[in-house]
């Protein structure tokens, strides 16, 4: 949602000065003016002393203040069990874990400490694919039909069908 609608809807107000801000949430002005200072001087150092925060692109200096509430809404998760190309569960050792696989918030790694932004949903996708098609080459056995892994005939998306890469075979 952009500002103007934030604004035009009540979820954003805008003020004038830190005072008015001050006021507004309910903090003394003095208090919010001390904050500010200070989190401008980090910026201006380079030096976050209180939170380590490493990106400061810019003070806090001058009206209109805006101030609102936001609610986070989980879309990814940076954290999360480490696993390979072939979307497999490493251990600690990062040897692959057998039969466990992983793909969405679940996994974790896959751009380092961070991630980069809209990619959430295409390394779902992606390693979801991957994990599917992983599993389903497994060897498995059930109670009716037994099935024996079958190379699959291309690696490519277009080629790729789980239903192709085995064949049914009699007990």
């Amino acid at each position: 949602m952009s500002l103007e609608n934030k604004l035009a809807d009540g979820a954003v107000k805008k003020f004038d000065s830190l005072r008015q801000v001050a006021a507004f949430i309910g903090c003394p002005a003095e208090t919010l003016e001390e904050t500010v200072t200070r989190y401008n001087d980090f910026v201006l150092k380079g030096v976050d002393k209180d939170f380590g925060k490493k990106v400061m692109l810019q003070t806090i200096s001058y009206p209109p203040f805006y101030v609102g509430q936001e609610r986070v809404g989980v879309h990814y998760c940076c954290g999360g069990l480490k696993f390979n190309e072939k979307a497999q569960v490493l251990n600690t050792s990062d040897e692959p874990i057998a039969g466990l696989y992983v793909a969405g918030e679940a996994s974790g790694g896959v751009h380092g400490k961070d991630r980069l932004g809209g990619i959430g949903l295409t390394d779902a996708v992606v390693f979801g694919r991957i994990a599917g098609r992983e599993a389903a080459l497994l060897e498995r056995a059930s109670e009716h039909t037994e099935f024996r892994y079958v190379p699959p005939r291309s690696r490519s998306v277009q080629e790729l069908d789980a239903s192709a890469d085995f064949e049914p075979t009699s007990d």
